[in-house]
Order: C-alpha cells, then sequence, then structure tokens
C-alpha cells in the first residue's frame, strides 16, 4: 500500500504531465495560428514570423503548465477523487481535465487582464466561460462526465479559444464586425459538432488504448511542429526578400534613405550636447553631415509630422492631424506624397515602418511605396496569443509591444542589398519606434543609466499619466529619474543599430553619392509643466527635433543654426534628385541657402486628452523666427521665449518685451487665418484600428 506521500506525489506527476500535453498541444496551435495570419493579404501585420517563436512558447508554456496542472490535479483528488465515476474514468480523460482546467483558469484571466485594451479579449471570455462551466458541471456525476468529458479534449480546446479571436481579429481583418461574430460562432458551433461526433463514433475505441491515443497525439503534434517551422520560414523568405538582384549598372539619381527616429527629443542625445553619451555613432555620422541645431517637427505627434514630412505642407494644410471631437484625420489622397514622387520619377519605393498605429494604410500614408511593410511584433493587441500577451506586457520576457530596432533592421538589409544593385534609384524610408512610451529598452541598455526601478511597471504609468495630466500631482523624482533612465537606454540602443545600418550603408559603392537623412517626428517629456508623453504642446520637449543629413559627396561635418522645419524635407529630396520642387510646398530646399522666414509647429486637441483636462481643449500654434519662439492657443495663451539665451523656455518675456510679442502674434494669426481647414471631414476608424491606437497609448 501506497504511503499519502507517496500517492500524492504520483497525482501531482500524472497532472503535470497530462498538463504538458495540453500546454504544448496549445502553444503548436497558437503559433500556427501566428503563421498563417501572416499570409493572409488583408492583414496589416507583416513581420516575418521567425520559427524560433514556437520553442519560445514551449519554453514558456510547458513548465508553466506543469506546475498549474499539478496543482489542479491535487486540487481534483481532493475534491472529486473520491467518486466512483472519477475512479472508474479512463486515464485519458482524467487527465484531459487535469491539463485543461488550469489552462483555462489561466487564460480567463489573461483576457479579463487585457479585455480593456482589444474587441478580441472580449470575444474569448465567452468561450472560456462556456468550456469552463462545461467541465465543472461534469465534475458533478458520472453521466455529465461522459457526455461532456469531449470538451476537455486539448484539441478542441486549443482550436476554440484560439480560433473564435483569430476570426474575428485576424482571418477577417478590417471585415464587418457582425459578420465576422457570426462565422466565429458558426466555426464554435461546428467545432463542438464535429468533436462531438467523433467522441461518440469513436467511444471506447481511442480511449481504450493509452498508448495508441498518445501516440496519434503526437504524431499531430510532429505534423504541426514542421508545419509551424515550414510556413515561418516559407514567410520570412518570402517577406525578407522580395526582390530579386540585378546586374549592376549606372544610376544617374542617388539613393534616398529616410530615416524616422520615432519619439525622440533632440536634447537628450548627446550629438546634440546632452549630458550622457546616448548617441556615440549618430556623433560619427555628423562628422561627415549637415547638422541643423534648431530643426522643428510641424507638430507634436507622429501622423501630422510624417504627413508633413511626405508632402511640404504643415498639418493645418495637408490635413493629417487629430480633432476635437473624432478620430484623426487622414492624408487625403488627392495630395501626391514624395513616395508618389519618387516613384513616379524611377525610384523603387520601399518602406519598414515600426509605428503599425499611425503609419500604416488606416491614415493614408502608405502612398507611393512599392513595397511598404507595416510591422507589429507578435505581442501587440492585434495578436491572437493571449497568454502570451499576458506575460509579454507584464514583464517582456522575450517580444516587445513595439518592434525592436535589430528586427527592423533584420528586414531592411536584405532589401537594401538587393535594391541597391538593381537599374532603379532607391528611396527607403525607415521608422524605429525602440524610443516610444513604454519604454522598453532590452539589456544590457535598461541598467545602462541610474534610476530604473522595476516597481514602476505599465499600470503604475497608467495611473501616473492621469493624476499628473489632470493636476492631481507632479511626477515625482524616483519617477522621474526612472523614466529618464529607460528613455536614454532605448535611445542608446537605438543609436547603436543606427550605427549598425549605418555600416551597412557605408559597405555600398553608392553610399558616397546617396542622399542619408535622419530625423524624428516630435519628442517627449517627463513631467516638465504637468505633461506626460507626446501630442500635448508646442514646448521644446515636444517640437525640437534631431535632424542630420548627409548630402550625395558630402564628406565633412557641417553645423546649422537657422531655424528648419521637417516640412523642408521633401522640397530638400526633390531638389537634390534634379525633380523640380513644386511652388506651393511651404517648405524650402536645404540644400540651398537658408533664408530668414516664420517656422511654425501645431499641436490639436484630442478627445482623449480633453476627457483628463480641459486645458488640452484647445488649439495651439508656436511660431519661430530670429531666435524667438512665439506660443499661442485658442485658451488665450501667449508666451515668448528668446531661444538663443533660453532653449529650455523658463522665462516667458511675453510681457517685458511687448513690441517683439505683438509683433510675432501679428505673424501667427495671420498664418493661422490662411491655414485652408474648411473642408476637412472626420474621419471613421474600424474597431481593429482603434485597437493599434489604444496599444500605443493613442487612444485611451
Amino acid at each position: 500500500m501506497n504511503a499519502p506521500g507517496s500517492t500524492w506525489i504520483q497525482t501531482a506527476r500524472a497532472g503535470a504531465l497530462a498538463a504538458v500535453r495540453v500546454w504544448g498541444a496549445f502553444a503548436l496551435v497558437e503559433a500556427l495560428a501566428g503563421v498563417l495570419v501572416t499570409f493572409l493579404p488583408a492583414h496589416c501585420t507583416d513581420k516575418p514570423l521567425r520559427w524560433t517563436f514556437l520553442f519560445r512558447l514551449l519554453a514558456l508554456y510547458l513548465p508553466a503548465g506543469a506546475a498549474l496542472g499539478a496543482a489542479t490535479a491535487a486540487t481534483l483528488s481532493t475534491t472529486v477523487g473520491r467518486r466512483r465515476f472519477w475512479a472508474s474514468a479512463p486515464a485519458d480523460a482524467r487527465r484531459a481535465f487535469n491539463g485543461t482546467l488550469g489552462l483555462l483558469v489561466i487564460l480567463g484571466v489573461a483576457a479579463w487582464t487585457q479585455s480593456s485594451l482589444a474587441v478580441q479579449s472580449l470575444t474569448i471570455l465567452p468561450v472560456l466561460f462556456l468550456l469552463l462551466a462545461a467541465e465543472v458541471w461534469a465534475l458533478r456525476s458520472e453521466r455529465w462526465f461522459l457526455r461532456l468529458r469531449f470538451l476537455a479534449d486539448r484539441w478542441v480546446v486549443a482550436l476554440a479559444v484560439l480560433g473564435v479571436p483569430w476570426i474575428v481579429t485576424q482571418a477577417m481583418f478590417g471585415g464587418d464586425r457582425v459578420v465576422r461574430l457570426s462565422v466565429a460562432g458558426v466555426y464554435l458551433v461546428a467545432l463542438t459538432a464535429v468533436a462531438f461526433v467523433i467522441h461518440r463514433a469513436l467511444g471506447r475505441k481511442v480511449t481504450a488504448s493509452v498508448r495508441h491515443g498518445e501516440t496519434a497525439g503526437l504524431t499531430v503534434e510532429i505534423i504541426l511542429a514542421c508545419a509551424v517551422v515550414t510556413l515561418s520560414a516559407m514567410h520570412e523568405r518570402s517577406a525578407a526578400v522580395p526582390y530579386v538582384a540585378k546586374a549592376e549598372t549606372p544610376r544617374r539619381s542617388p539613393d534616398v534613405i529616410l530615416i524616422s527616429l520615432d519619439t525622440v527629443r533632440a536634447d537628450h542625445l548627446s550629438v546634440y550636447g546632452y549630458a550622457r553619451d546616448t548617441t556615440p555613432n549618430l556623433e560619427q555620422f555628423a562628422r561627415g553631415a549637415t547638422l541643423y541645431r534648431r530643426a522643428i517637427a510641424p507638430a507634436d505627434m507622429t501622423l501630422s509630422t510624417h504627413a508633413s514630412i511626405f508632402t511640404g505642407l504643415y498639418p493645418s494644410w495637408h490635413g493629417a492631424h487629430p480633432v476635437a471631437d473624432a478620430p484623426p484625420l487622414s492624408l487625403p489622397s488627392r495630395l501626391f506624397t514624395l513616395a508618389e514622387r519618387l516613384r513616379a520619377a524611377g525610384y523603387e519605393t520601399s518602406q519598414i515602418v515600426a509605428n503599425f498605429a499611425m503609419l500604416g494604410p488606416t491614415f493614408n500614408l502608405h502612398q507611393g511605396f512599392g513595397h511598404s511593410i507595416v510591422a507589429a511584433p507578435l505581442c501587440s493587441v492585434s495578436s491572437p496569443a493571449y497568454l502570451w500577451n499576458l506575460v509579454s506586457q507584464g514583464g517582456h520576457l522575450f517580444e516587445r509591444v513595439l518592434l525592436p530596432a535589430e528586427d527592423v533592421n533584420a528586414v531592411a538589409f536584405p532589401l537594401l542589398s538587393n535594391a541597391m544593385r538593381g537599374p532603379r534609384p532607391l528611396f527607403m524610408f525607415l521608422n524605429y519606434m525602440d524610443a516610444h512610451w513604454p519604454y522598453r529598452p532590452p539589456q544590457p541598455y535598461d541598467r545602462r543609466y541610474p534610476g530604473k526601478d522595476g516597481s514602476l511597471d505599465l499600470d503604475h504609468y497608467a495611473r501616473m499619466s492621469n493624476e499628473v495630466m489632470s493636476g492631481g500631482r507632479h511626477v515625482t523624482a524616483a519617477e522621474a529619474a526612472h523614466l529618464t533612465s529607460q528613455y536614454d537606454g532605448a535611445l542608446a540602443y537605438l543609436d547603436a543599430e543606427i550605427g549598425v545600418l549605418l555600416g551597412r550603408l557605408r559597405e555600398s559603392a553608392d553610399y558616397d553619392r546617396s542622399l542619408v537623412i535622419i530625423t524624428s517626428d516630435h519628442g517627449e517629456v517627463f513631467g516638465e509643466r504637468g505633461l506626460l508623453g507626446h501630442g500635448l504642446s508646442a514646448y521644446q520637449d515636444q517640437v525640437h527635433v534631431p535632424l542630420i543629413i548627409k548630402f550625395p559627396g558630402q564628406r565633412t561635418g557641417r553645423i546649422v543654426d537657422a531655424f528648419v522645419s521637417s516640412v523642408d524635407l521633401t522640397p530638400t529630396i526633390l531638389d537634390v534628385i534634379g525633380a523640380g520642387v513644386p511652388g506651393w510646398m511651404q517648405g524650402r530646399s536645404l540644400a540651398r541657402p537658408i533664408p530668414d522666414r516664420v517656422i511654425v509647429t501645431e499641436s490639436y486637441p484630442t478627445p482623449e486628452l480633453q476627457r483628463v483636462s480641459p486645458r488640452f481643449d484647445r488649439l495651439e500654434r508656436a511660431i519661430f523666427t530670429n531666435g524667438f519662439k512665439l506660443i499661442w492657443s485658442t485658451r488665450g495663451k501667449r508666451e515668448l521665449f528668446d531661444l538663443s539665451k533660453d532653449p529650455g523656455e523658463r522665462q516667458d518675456l511675453a510681457e517685458s518685451t511687448p513690441w517683439i510679442a505683438s509683433n510675432l502674434l501679428e505673424q501667427v494669426q495671420r498664418w493661422s487665418a490662411a491655414a485652408d481647414i474648411a473642408h476637412r471631414q472626420p474621419s471613421t476608424l474600424d474597431d481593429d484600428a482603434r485597437d493599434r491606437l489604444k496599444s500605443l497609448g493613442y487612444v485611451r
């Protein structure tokens, strides 16, 4: 007779092994769903899914499943273990209940914690509830146990839990929600019916031999694993090398490489004088390029600035900007973008962007790109990997919320290599998001600068942001130190990867005659003036951005102190390649002498910010000229700064120098009156686009 302790150990061991089978099957189905979705033409996410993702899932799920399975087995043993029907039930049925009950509970927690982020979490909760209710009910008696035990099959659970949200948010991406939910409902009913029929038809034939059942299950698992590895490898090759290398021939026009570093403020870069050595590679690049000390973004958010970069127009004129009572406005299709102009001039046009929410088809910024990769990592809210999401968002053990720079480079390098050998000149736009919230630099960059506090997680940041932005409190010194340490660490990591990219570009024979531009779309604030994040104001921490340009043939460094703007980039590129600059563009070519002129930046209200505090219920503009900056808003703000003496905007000169303030106020009001925005109409976003914006903090 076995001792009680020995019996408990045997029970726990059996439960752990059963759970390993269940969680392994779940990982296989989850990985296969992640691979299959990348082959769907309507899906906006096109990041090559590496086959190693399967092994990452298994490395996480199997140990966790074993521990949970042992606990579940022990619980079932003490609650229903003494009932006759449980003791006489087939061993495989008991193992199935042991494994799936724990998995369903964990998935329920994961879906519940993410229900505020994405619609697919809401679709999974009813499925989990039904399966849990059925399994708990089955434990009441032998009759129900025999009738419902097919619902505890690991494949049924995996296909139900992952299949329904996969259909709703992946396979039918962008379709009508009612239709998607209807198809998902039909799928769930069909899956249940098929599983029931197979269970009744096979009956004891399947459960009589544990060995045969395990052999069949192992065969299925091996087939699925091979499918995941094969399909992911196929997709990685197709996404990474879309062009066939051609014979190298002389090209008259220079290659154009435009690099956008999302959320990078100039005063946190050592190349701009920052105390921390965050950007040694940009410093090296600047020694052979032109650095613009006073580059101003035309807006304080991604959509508007990139639309200005691509059109040479300010946000009020191109129309792609936030509005007070609706989603942001898209870039009108009637506007001819930089990519469209270069493509018409014979260029290969490619883009790889990490900001999957703002720079994809949703807001029409993909116009003109012959090859476009709008890349979201697997742990974004559009992924069906709910349990993986929970772990990734809580600890970022393997994946990150945003596509890291090294993955952007991994996709870019084959494109660059093949396109640069082709007969046509190349225009490539690269967007990196490593400096964007939630500031998750990889090791060792997360510890490179002092101040990191592991207790300041995403939930803490959300509470802090609401409290600070609503005026309830200030950011503490410890919070500010943590935020800046992680932000600066992200900048250092990003600089290292940009260094790798620049090294690859320098290997090309055409590098010397290439036009390479490195800039940012906006800055970031960490508590100054009671603000956190971006899209908040026209202050320098929001709109002073880096701009470094290596012109064709340039080998020595140069520094320009004049005010310049992101609207100057399209005119500069067109001028350099000899395509001609339309006279109606508001930007000016930086390849020519820079005249004295007025530079403008804009900050538009958003519904999310208006709900936080009435101080954001305004349109704010700033005008720059002759070293001075005037900030004006529709709520009556008038602030004047002499940026040549006060770059931190600490001393308002509006009252002490009223003649200067009056002159600049007249100019900004005249500029505002000239902005033609009467024809703008609010845009509409589908649920999937809104979820993508939520994942990056653009929508609350």
